[in-house]
């Protein structure tokens, strides 16, 4: 079987547009790769990092290990902190999964915050297995 570890960003979007107390915050403000500037605040972009072959693993599964990053704005620090944390919450050890790929053993491996031209940015690293 392929692996379709490439379209990742699909189950990302699914998984944080179907998450209530995230879409609360946000609405539809969930983007690929970038948020054009006259986004409103609060909103979400998600992007795939990297994908690399992991080979057989203990249960004899072939995969890629993936990594993806999430970043959370905002015009307020606190709701910008609140919102990286609903999103940890969602994707930590958790499993994704639709007809052509399952993702599981998802960690965050980094978060970083920044403030840029009046905007709160958190920044959340994580990596999984895509099989």
């Amino acid at each position: 079987m392929a692996n379709n570890s490439i379209l990742i960003g699909k189950l990302i979007y699914d998984a944080l547009s179907q998450a209530e107390n995230i879409t609360a915050l946000v609405g539809s403000g969930i983007y690929p790769l970038v948020a054009e500037n006259e986004t409103s605040f609060p909103f979400i972009v998600y992007a795939r990092t990297n994908v690399y072959s992991d080979g057989q693993t203990k249960d004899g599964s072939f995969g890629d290990k993936v990594g993806f990053q999430i970043t959370v704005a905002s015009d307020k620090y606190f709701e910008s902190a609140e919102l990286a944390n609903e999103v940890r919450d969602l994707f930590e050890n958790c499993i994704l999964y639709n007809d052509s790929l399952t993702i599981k053993d998802i960690k965050m491996t980094s978060i970083t915050e920044a403030y840029n031209d009046s905007t709160y940015i958190q920044t959340l690293n994580f990596e999984c297995f895509a099989e």
